[in-house]
């Protein structure tokens, strides 16, 4: 979930930085596109990714990235304030939510305490590095 806020914090510090000219689209074009219907393996290094996003809005990228994916922090969250929106968490889970969890019997706590509950209340789904993986709860546990 982090790594997806990064990358949603990414694009709108680029969409900021070119007056809404260019997107995190662009840098996928630039760094995935390097050469088109090969379907080979192609690798990278973490400057390779700051070079190319320096190519669509220059930016001290190398920090940012380091800043967030090396140094232990909450989740960044400024992307998506950066976007206009803002978290909220209720008691209740939202109707889709809900509706869903209904429909597979299961409860997802999956965003609070980081484990998922199947039927029979047996543990079906366990988030690396939650608070209950950190409890050593894992999955088929009662």
């Amino acid at each position: 979930m982090a790594r997806a806020l990064i990358w949603i914090d990414v694009d709108t510090l680029i969409r900021q930085r070119t007056g809404g000219q260019r997107s995190i689209d662009d840098f996928a074009r630039a760094f995935f596109g390097v050469r088109p219907g090969d379907w080979g393996v192609v690798t990278y290094t973490f400057d390779d990714i700051v070079r190319t996003l320096n190519g669509i809005a220059p930016y001290d990228w190398a920090g940012f990235l380091r800043e967030r994916v090396y140094q232990p922090a909450p989740p960044p969250l400024d992307g998506i304030k950066r976007a206009g929106y803002r978290l909220t968490w209720k008691e209740e889970p939202n109707a889709f939510d809900a509706s869903a969890m209904k429909r597979a019997k299961t409860l997802n706590l999956s965003y609070s305490l980081g484990f998922t509950v199947g039927s029979g209340g047996k543990v079906s789904n366990v988030i690396w590095d939650s608070d209950a993986f950190n409890q050593g709860v894992t999955p088929e546990a009662r």
